[in-house]
């Protein structure tokens, strides 16, 4: 029965490669045998890394070498890109992180996406839509009406993921962080109002491609 349910489930996910193909290289990297995982790298004076540790603080400093710190944000620079017109009104409206939006957002969640700091991992968060939806909806505007973000949802669990080259170069890895899912979910629902918003009010240059949907980011001659 054990070998019967198995090979139905690989036939399964065989079937549904074209549907889903992250499910599908998943699968297959599971069976692989040799994993690919941060070793040894060089540091500065030309020696190896011993342990886990100095792998870890060597990555970290790459990093923090790369990381773009902006300057913090003032309402007034935006009058330089969008049209005074549109500051009549609130992007928002009365009704943000509704619970029923909120809802939406929790079933829309992929359940084998990886938790955050927090452990809150998405197959609970969907599993429980209709139980967590008004809670969180309260949690949410509760962080917007007060400007301030629980503790968790500032912190990330940082993964380096080789990009090419010498694997021992800490420049050839990418930090990917990993963030509270709940914390991601009040963005997408901001980030949603406020392009939805900007859009109604012809508030993008015509020129403006990337980050919307339905436009290239390649220029065509």
């Amino acid at each position: 029965m054990v070998r019967k349910d198995h090979h139905t489930y690989t036939k399964t996910i065989l079937s549904s490669f074209k549907d889903n193909p992250k499910r599908f290289y998943g699968y297959i990297r599971n069976l692989q045998i040799v994993k690919c995982q941060v070793t040894q790298l060089e540091k500065s004076d030309g020696k190896s890394t011993s342990n886990d540790y100095e792998a870890a603080e060597l990555l970290c400093k790459s990093f923090e070498e790369i990381f773009t710190s902006e300057a913090e944000f003032c309402p007034s620079d935006s009058d330089k890109f969008l049209p005074s017109s549109i500051f009549s009104a609130s992007p928002f409206g009365s009704n943000l992180f509704d619970e029923s939006e909120v809802l939406n957002k929790l079933r829309m969640l992929q359940s084998d996406k990886s938790p955050g700091p927090d452990g809150i991992h998405p197959h609970y968060l969907k599993s429980c839509a209709h139980a967590l939806a008004k809670p969180l909806s309260l949690i949410f505007r509760c962080s917007y009406d007060t400007g301030a973000l629980p503790t968790d949802w500032k912190l990330a669990n940082i993964s380096p993921v080789f990009k090419k080259g010498s694997r021992s170069d800490p420049s050839n890895y990418r930090p990917i962080s990993l963030t509270s899912v709940p914390c991601k979910i009040m963005e997408s629902i901001l980030k949603e109002r406020i392009v939805g918003f900007i859009e109604s009010s012809n508030g993008f240059n015509k020129f403006q491609h990337g980050f919307l949907k339905g436009k290239s980011c390649l220029r065509i001659y």
